[in-house]
Parts: C-alpha cells; structure tokens; sequence
C-alpha cells in the first residue's frame, strides 16, 4: 500500500482515539480507540506505510511517555473503509 491510500491520521488524547482520513477527505475511520493509548498525542506514518507511530504523553510505564507502532490497514481493508475512493494505488 501507498501512502496515496491513506495521506492523514490523527491522534485524540481526550478521547484515547487515532483515527484515518480518506485521501479526498469527508469522514474519517477509527483505527484505535482505548488502552494501551492513554494521552496519543501526534501520529507519524513508517517509511514503507506499513505503520503509524503513535507518541503516547503518559502511555508508558508509571506514566512516562510512549511510542506506540499501531499497524496499518491492507490496501482492502482501506478500500473498505472509504469505498468512494477512487484513489487505489
């Protein structure tokens, strides 16, 4: 999968929520909502689009901070998710 598929994500501390935006934009998909996230505060996709990291202000251990890999979804699964896309690279 490209990242054509999915050009944005973002984290929610108040809601414990990362969620996917469609490439043409309109509404977006829950990837994670709930533990282990406690505060996610900023997203950033791996180089292969395989990933979202996910920075976590006090996810960790005693309530350090974390950095959380979620994986990402198949290109079927995003196709599912916005099927009016018409972006399938």
């Amino acid at each position: 999968m490209t990242l054509g598929m999915i050009p944005n994500a973002s984290a929610d501390g108040t809601t414990q929520t990362v969620v996917l935006f469609p490439p043409a934009g309109g509404a977006y998909a829950t990837l994670w909502r709930g533990p282990p996230l406690s505060e996610p505060m900023a997203v950033q996709f791996s180089n292969d689009a395989k990933v979202l990291y996910v920075s976590d202000q006090s996810g960790g251990p005693g309530g350090s901070s974390a950095i959380w890999e979620i994986p990402l979804p198949s290109k079927a699964q995003v196709q599912a998710l916005f099927p009016n896309e018409s972006n399938t690279e």
